[in-house]
């Protein structure tokens, strides 16, 4: 009986969409069809907007299956989130204002500077950023690597009833022992462990 090693294997050619990277796509000018071309299986992309409102609301939801949310060059807008994420990624991005509802992981930011960010996460981290102002709450110590100029304030508040709270509920997020927790004042500062002076601010009133 002849062996499967006495037979040459061969490789099948990949076709040219196989080969092909994915192109980023960027949103246009109405929230419609910002929606339509934000749309991709495992993530949205918002790349490249500047001087704009950008909305995604609960009509943008696909399956039960959270999805990813990566922001990165984006100037002077202000983004509202009405469904949860997975996890958000915002890098390079400047004097931009980001309400979420709620993440069921982590908000990483990096290389932003003037943004303000209102939510709910499992953790931030911030990294090479200057002059952010946070209203979040978390899950564990938010995390500063070479930042500097960031205030820290209490998060948003959550009505009965609202559509914040559904959301929080749909990740079972909305326990009283996290929405009522101090940890959004729980801060490891990288650049600190040495004694040095911080570069963070806690305020104990919202600052809204």
């Amino acid at each position: 009986m002849p062996s499967i090693l006495d037979t040459p294997f061969r490789f099948n050619d990949l076709s040219d969409d196989q080969l092909s990277p994915r192109i980023e796509t960027k949103l246009q000018t109405t929230q419609e069809e910002n929606q339509k071309e934000m749309l991709i299986p495992d993530e949205y992309r918002v790349v490249s907007q500047s001087g704009k409102d950008i909305t995604i609301g609960s009509n943008a939801c696909t399956g039960d299956r959270l999805k990813h949310l990566v922001i990165r060059d984006c100037i002077s807008t202000r983004f509202i989130f009405l469904i949860p994420f997975a996890s958000v990624q915002i890098s390079e991005s400047s004097d931009c204002r980001l309400d979420f509802m709620v993440v069921k992981g982590p908000v990483s930011v990096t290389s932003c500077n003037k943004l303000r960010i209102f939510g709910f996460c499992s953790q931030l981290r911030l990294t090479d950023c200057l002059s952010i102002v946070t209203h979040i709450q978390t899950a564990s110590s938010t995390a500063l690597v070479n930042c500097s100029e960031v205030e820290i304030y209490p998060p948003p508040q959550v009505e009965p009833g609202s559509s914040k709270e559904a959301c929080l509920g749909q990740i079972g997020m909305n326990r009283e022992v996290y929405l009522k927790s101090t940890k959004w004042k729980s801060v490891s500062d990288f650049d600190s462990l040495t004694g040095s002076r911080g570069n963070f601010v806690i305020h104990e009133f919202t600052g809204d």
